[in-house]
């Protein structure tokens, strides 16, 4: 069975990761696994019998909250399974996570300090990782995607088996696909315009699909205004291609629709 494992921090954040959590394991049948690191907040002379004691209670109190935040939200745990772990994040999903696995983490809005000098966990987490990341804003209020936003581009190709993984586990509900792609001159429109149409055709051949080619860097800020708070669009983005490489894209569709934290989005693995 395909899981869904969702990163949890108890904050305002964490409702809205569960309710759709749950939601796509209903419609989609994934297994669920929820994860939150708890801090560790011991002091520095403590022993190796004092350091155990309080890691023990705070993932005892990280239990305790997971099962009050569900309550909270009407919902139980069911075949869920609940870790709450004191390693760095990164190193142990590394060695945690199954290739197929889903992340679904929450996107924060931040401010421009941490925006552009320091960066985010999400934006850690899609950077170092390599399965399917879905980023959640606060305000969500459409778990199901209505439709997806594909961005690709012929010289920088998407993972076809990854996006086919993902229509074929949530393709049914979906009612478009839009493929969208941005060039610098005229004269690669042809090209697009035959590796988009190419690309459609080796997916579902049920799901109604339409092309969008935008032009020049005014682009950038179009597609940004353009998608920004329709929650029932997901933004699917292609890590390791120009969607994650390239400097002006990265900082115009990526780090701002993370760090607006307004858009849902959904990375594919390289």
């Amino acid at each position: 069975m395909k899981r869904l494992v969702v990163l949890l921090d108890f904050s305002i954040y964490s409702s809205p990761l569960l309710q759709m959590a749950y939601q796509w394991k209903e419609h989609f049948g994934m297994g669920l696994v929820f994860i939150n690191r708890v801090p560790g907040l011991v002091p520095a002379i403590a022993d190796v019998k004092t350091r155990t004691q309080v890691i023990k209670h705070e993932k005892e109190d990280a239990k305790k909250n997971f099962l009050k935040i569900l309550d909270k939200n009407d919902l139980t745990q069911g075949e869920g399974i609940f870790l709450a772990i004191d390693n760095p994040l990164i190193p142990f999903l590394k060695t945690y996570l199954q290739p197929d696995d889903i992340l679904l983490l929450g996107l924060k809005g931040t401010g421009f300090l941490k925006k552009y000098l320091i960066g985010s966990t999400a934006t850690e987490i899609i950077n170092q990782l390599n399965n399917l990341v879905i980023g959640v804003p606060k305000n969500i209020d459409r778990n199901i995607p209505k439709k997806l936003v594909l961005a690709c581009h012929p010289k920088y190709p998407v993972n076809e088996n990854s996006l086919k993984q993902l229509l074929g586990a949530i393709g049914n509900n979906l009612e478009e696909l839009e493929l969208l792609t941005i060039i610098n001159q005229k004269s690669e429109e042809e090209e697009s315009t035959s590796y988009l149409q190419k690309l459609s055709h080796g997916l579902n051949e049920q799901l109604p699909k339409k092309f969008n080619i935008y032009l020049g860097k005014d682009a950038f800020s179009e597609i940004k205004s353009k998608y920004r708070n329709q929650q029932e669009i997901f933004i699917v983005l292609q890590k390791g291609s120009r969607n994650l490489n390239d400097q002006l894209f990265r900082k115009l569709f990526i780090n701002d629709l993370i760090h607006d934290g307004n858009t849902p989005l959904i990375i594919l693995p390289s």
